[in-house]
C-alpha cells in the first residue's frame, strides 16, 4: 500500500469554545487534525479503566455511568370482591437507596378510575408500597407491599390488596327499653380485651334515641361496651368514686369482660341490631390500708388503682391517706387487680426536654374479687427493691465468650406501663446481677448469643424457659444454660417477589410474652433462614407483616398454628421448606382453639 495514497482526517465541525486548533503535523502524506478535548478525555478515560484490577474497573464503570431511574406500577383493588379501588391513594416509602442517589422520602399518587398507579423515574432503592383509601384497612396484610428498584427496573404490575372496613351499630337502653343517650360505646378486639390491654379499635356516642354506629373496622371478633358516667342516670354509675368515671356495661348486658358476647366482623360486613341493656346492678365498697408507706417509700409521688382483672373495664385511681388509709366506692361485681404504684422523676435530659418521670411498683399486685357484699380491711405491704443474681454456662461443652454477653428482664404484657427494661452483662465467669426488680412478673432475654440459643432457664432450681419469671414475692438465682448444637430451618417462597413477608416459626411450649420468644426473619429475595434454633417441634408460616403486639397473644399463636406447616428439628439438623404466603383475610377468619398440627 502506498502510505502516499492515504489520508485520516477529522470530520469537520465547527470549533467550541476551548478547542484551539492546533497546526496539522505533515509525516508524508499522513496527515493528523485535532480532536476535540471532551473525545480526547473520553478516549483517556476508558484508557485509564482498562488498565485497572477487574474489581476496581467495575467501580469505576458504576460510578462513571449515571444509574438509569426505574418504574413501579400497578393496581390497588378489593381483597374481597377483586375490583379496582378509584381515587385511592398509594404511597411509596423509601427503605434504603442504591449507589449514589438519594431517594426521596415518601411519594404518593392517586389511583386512576380503574385503580392503576405508575411512579415513572424511581431512584433505585428499596421501597414500602402502602395502599390508602376510604372504608378500607391501611397499613397490614396485602395493604402494604415491598419492591426493589433496580437500575431501568420495569417490573410486573403490582397488586396491592386493601381489605374493607366494616362496622356494629345498636343501642344502649335501661330496663325498661328507654334510651340512654350520650353513652361512649366502644368496640374492642375480644383477643385484646381478654390480653388486658383494651385498646378501642372505634368509638361512637349514642344519640338522644340511644343509637350510634362504630365504622371504619377491620375484620375480626370484637366486644361492645358502654362506658356510663354519672350524668347517665344508671344506678350502676350513681357511686362512681370521680366524676365522669363509671361501670362498663359489656354487650348484652353483663359487667363482667369474660362473660361479654363476642361480635363477629366480617370484610365489608354491616353488623346492625346490637343492644346493650343496662341493669339496675349493685355497687360496692373496696377499703384497706397500705404498710409500710412512710419508711418504704418516702418522698415519691403514691397512687393505688383499681382495675378490671381482664379487658378495659372499670378502672379508679386514688391516693392512700396519712395513715395509708384508701377507698373505692362505686366498684361494681368482679374480679380486680390492685397495684400500689409510685413514680420516680428521672434525671433531666441535657436537650432541655421536659424531666421524665417512671411508674414503679411497690408492692405485689393484689387480687381483688368483689360479691355482693363491700369488701373491707384489703393489706398492701410495701416491698423493697428486688435482687436477681445469676450465672450463665455453657451445657455441652461448646466454646464460648461469656464476658460482655448481654441480658434483659423485659415486664411481662400484663404489666404494661410499670417500670422499664433491666439490663445486665456477664461477667468472665458468666455470673451476672439484675438490681432494682420490682415485686412483678418478667420475660429473659439474652442476646450476642454467637452461634448459641438458650435450653434452660431456672429460677430458684424451677423451670423458667417456658413461663414468666415470678418476682411478686422475691428475687433468688437465676441460671441459664446455652448449647451449641441449633437447628437451622431455611424457607422459601412459592411466589418470590410479591412483598416482602416474614417467616415465622412457633415452638410448642412458646413463652408467655411471645413478642421477645417467637423465632422470626424477613424474606429476602424470597428466601429466609433461621439459625441456633431450639431442637423440638415448630410450626412454620410465612406471614405479610409481623405485628409484635398481636403475636403477643398466646390466643392469636395457638390459631396461628392451623394455618402452617409443622417441622421436627433435631440437633444441629436443617430443615428446608417452601411456603406460601398467609393472607390478612386468612389470619383474621383463623377458627378459635385450633392446635399445632
Amino acid at each position: 500500500m502506498d502510505l502516499r495514497q492515504t489520508k485520516v482526517a477529522s470530520p469537520n465541525r465547527n470549533q467550541s469554545l476551548g478547542e484551539a486548533p492546533v497546526p496539522a503535523r505533515d509525516s508524508g502524506h499522513l496527515t493528523f487534525r485535532a480532536f476535540p478535548l471532551a473525545c480526547c478525555a473520553r478516549v483517556l478515560l476508558a484508557a485509564a479503566i482498562s488498565w485497572l484490577p477487574p474489581a476496581f474497573r467495575a467501580l469505576a464503570q458504576t460510578t462513571a455511568r449515571p444509574q438509569a431511574a426505574g418504574e413501579v406500577s400497578g393496581e390497588l383493588v378489593d381483597a374481597a370482591s377483586g375490583r379496582p379501588i378509584p381515587r385511592g391513594e398509594v404511597a411509596m416509602l423509601c427503605e434504603q437507596a442504591l449507589g449514589d442517589a438519594k431517594c426521596p422520602r415518601r411519594m404518593s399518587m392517586n389511583t386512576g378510575g380503574d385503580g392503576s398507579f405508575q411512579f415513572g423515574s424511581v431512584v433505585p432503592g428499596r421501597y414500602f408500597l402502602i395502599g390508602i383509601a376510604a372504608g378500607y384497612v391501611s397499613g397490614t396484610g396485602e395493604a402494604t407491599q415491598e419492591v426493589r428498584v433496580d437500575p431501568g427496573f420495569a417490573a410486573k404490575p403490582i397488586q396491592i390488596r386493601l381489605v374493607p372496613t366494616g362496622e356494629i351499630s345498636g343501642r344502649v337502653i335501661r330496663e325498661d327499653k328507654t334510651p340512654l343517650p350520650g353513652v361512649e360505646v366502644d368496640a374492642v378486639k375480644t383477643g385484646s380485651l381478654q390480653a388486658g390491654r383494651g385498646k378501642p379499635s372505634g368509638r361512637c356516642v349514642t344519640d338522644g334515641g340511644g343509637r350510634c354506629t362504630i365504622a371504619g373496622l377491620a375484620p375480626g371478633d370484637y366486644s361492645v361496651l358502654a362506658r356510663l358516667a354519672a350524668r347517665s342516670g344508671a344506678r350502676c354509675a350513681a357511686r362512681a368514686s370521680a366524676p365522669g368515671v363509671g361501670v362498663a356495661v359489656y354487650y348484652p348486658g353483663v359487667l363482667n369482660a369474660g362473660d361479654a358476647a363476642p361480635v363477629s366482623v366480617a370484610p365489608g360486613q354491616k353488623v346492625a341490631g346490637i343492644v346493650v341493656r343496662v341493669g339496675s346492678a349493685a355497687v360496692h365498697r373496696v377499703s384497706g390500708r397500705v404498710e409500710g408507706l412512710a419508711s418504704g417509700v418516702g418522698s415519691r409521688d403514691v397512687e393505688i388503682d383499681l382495675k378490671a382483672k381482664s379487658g378495659p373495664g372499670p378502672e379508679w385511681t386514688v391516693r392512700p391517706g396519712q395513715g395509708g388509709e384508701f377507698v373505692f366506692a362505686g366498684v361494681p361485681s368482679g374480679v380486680y387487680m390492685l397495684d400500689l404504684v409510685g413514680s420516680d422523676w428521672l434525671a433531666a435530659p441535657a436537650s432541655g426536654a421536659p424531666r421524665p418521670f417512671v411508674r414503679r411498683l411497690l408492692a405485689p399486685r393484689e387480687e381483688v374479687e368483689v360479691g355482693d357484699e363491700d369488701v373491707a380491711d384489703v393489706r398492701v405491704e410495701v416491698r423493697p427493691p428486688v435482687v436477681v443474681s445469676g450465672a450463665i454456662a455453657v451445657g455441652d461443652g461448646t466454646k464460648a465468650e461469656l464476658r460482655g454477653m448481654r441480658f434483659a428482664l423485659l415486664p411481662t404484657r400484663e404489666y404494661a406501663g410499670l417500670g422499664r427494661e433491666l439490663a445486665a452483662s456477664a461477667g468472665p465467669d458468666g455470673a451476672f446481677r439484675f438490681t432494682g426488680c420490682q415485686p412483678m412478673r418478667y420475660t429473659l432475654s439474652v442476646s450476642a448469643l454467637g452461634g448459641l440459643y438458650v435450653s434452660d432457664i431456672a429460677l430458684n432450681f424451677q423451670d423458667a424457659r417456658a413461663r414468666a419469671i415470678d418476682l411478686s414475692r422475691g428475687g433468688g438465682d437465676l441460671r441459664v444454660v446455652l448449647r451449641g448444637d441449633g437447628a437451622e430451618v431455611d424457607a422459601s417462597l412459592e411466589s418470590p417477589g410479591e412483598g416482602s413477608p416474614w417467616l415465622v416459626l412457633l415452638p410448642d411450649d412458646f413463652a408467655p410474652d411471645t413478642s421477645v420468644t417467637l423465632p422470626r426473619a424477613a424474606f429476602r429475595d424470597g428466601s429466609s433462614r433461621v439459625r441456633d434454633l431450639r431442637p423440638g417441634h415448630y410450626t412454620v408460616l410465612a406471614v405479610p407483616s409481623f405485628e409484635p403486639s398481636r403475636w403477643s397473644e398466646p390466643e392469636f399463636v395457638i390459631r396461628m398454628r392451623g394455618l402452617g406447616e409443622g417441622v421436627d428439628l433435631s440437633p444441629r439438623g436443617r430443615v428446608s421448606v417452601q411456603l406460601r404466603t398467609v393472607t390478612g383475610a386468612a389470619i383474621d377468619a383463623a377458627p378459635r382453639g385450633v392446635g399445632a398440627r
